[in-house]
């Protein structure tokens, strides 16, 4: 059930993902000027995408962010830092990075997962320092809804006090949904000063509130522009006379 209207939209805790499979450059145009109109916090889109979507939404306060290394987080960390300084380069504001699954699941080497993670976390700080438009954010990216979290929580804690400023649920591409619970539970894992981007399987206004009542800062979907539409049409019910 979702919460009572405030009054303040939840559009600036949106982010709007153009990260299907065959997205045209038409639909990733189309979708950045509806975020615009709809004052959404972020666009998400693949590399390849950064320089359109920032044309797109040059002057607004809607801002772009990279999705580097997605779906599965399997490319080299030389790959990924490369897309990242492209990525910059080519207008976008947060970078958003998937980190290789294979040493982080059962039977996959911890400090792998450590060492890769340290070195986005270096590269990303001084590359978007370096960068024209100063420092990005940074958001790590696991798929926690199928990760044990008592598992990764050494990755988790390395977070700590270091560029990233969010951890992502999962990449929005796993058959699983992210959850109230799992957003508490993730909380309860990660340091106070992370902040949670919950993404996956988020259709309606009712998932986003939610979620965010649970404690996540900002929801990414494919349907954020929806939920906004969605919101817009609650309140004229309630402002409506009876």
């Amino acid at each position: 059930m979702a919460r009572e209207l405030s009054g303040i939209s939840i559009a600036k805790s949106l982010e709007l993902h153009l990260l299907q499979p065959l997205v045209t450059r038409d639909e990733v145009r189309v979708g950045c000027l509806r975020a615009r109109e709809a004052h959404l916090a972020t666009v998400c889109v693949w590399p390849a995408h950064v320089a359109l979507a920032a044309a797109a939404l040059a002057g607004s306060s809607t801002r772009v962010r990279a999705a580097v290394g997605f779906p599965f987080g399997q490319d080299t960390p030389n790959t990924k830092l490369a897309a990242c300084d492209s990525a910059l380069a080519d207008g976008a504001n947060e970078l958003a990075i998937m980190l290789d699954h294979s040493a982080l699941g059962a039977g996959g080497d911890p400090d792998v997962a450590r060492a890769e993670l340290d070195r986005v976390l270096g590269h990303a700080w001084w590359s978007a320092l370096n960068s024209a438009r100063g420092r990005a954010d940074l958001t790590i990216v696991l798929e926690t809804t199928m990760l044990d979290l008592d598992h990764v929580r050494p990755v988790l804690e390395r977070l700590h006090d270091t560029s990233a400023g969010f951890l992502q649920t999962g990449s929005g591409h796993q058959p699983r949904a992210v959850t109230e619970q799992h957003v508490r539970s993730l909380r309860e894992h990660l340091p106070a000063d992370i902040a949670i981007v919950a993404v996956g399987g988020v259709a309606t206004l009712d998932d986003a509130e939610a979620l965010v009542a649970a404690g996540a800062v900002r929801v990414g979907s494919g349907n954020a522009v929806t939920i906004i539409g969605q919101e817009r049409h609650a309140r004229e019910v309630r402002d409506t006379p009876s």
